[in-house]
């Protein structure tokens, strides 16, 4: 288990990664503002997956949280694509992509 935990920047040299030392090696990213939010990307190496599974990946389950911010003096919220897995509300296989 490990997170990509990113804030976007005017462009890619801006842009705030944590934790990067501790990412996969030969991962690759990019979060930038847009005119309306972000745009982020991220990739992980397919021999990463297969080590990490002891043998060709099979599926691969990720989440994506959003920290939102509506001014400087918001308390801010979180808002999850699927629910949070340490949560009541998940449910398994959720945010599950498997390999065909």
């Amino acid at each position: 288990t490990f997170f990509f935990a990113l804030s976007p920047g005017a462009d890619r040299e801006a842009m705030v990664v944590y934790g990067q030392e501790k990412l996969p090696a030969g991962s690759q990213y990019a979060c930038v503002r847009t005119a309306k939010g972000h745009n982020t990307e991220i990739a992980l190496p397919a021999r990463w997956l297969d080590k990490n599974q002891g043998k060709p990946w099979e599926a691969l389950r990720i989440n994506v949280a959003v920290d939102d911010f509506d001014g400087p003096e918001d308390s801010g919220s979180q808002i999850w694509w699927r629910p949070d897995w340490r949560t009541p509300l998940t449910f398994p296989g959720s945010g599950t992509f498997k390999r065909k």
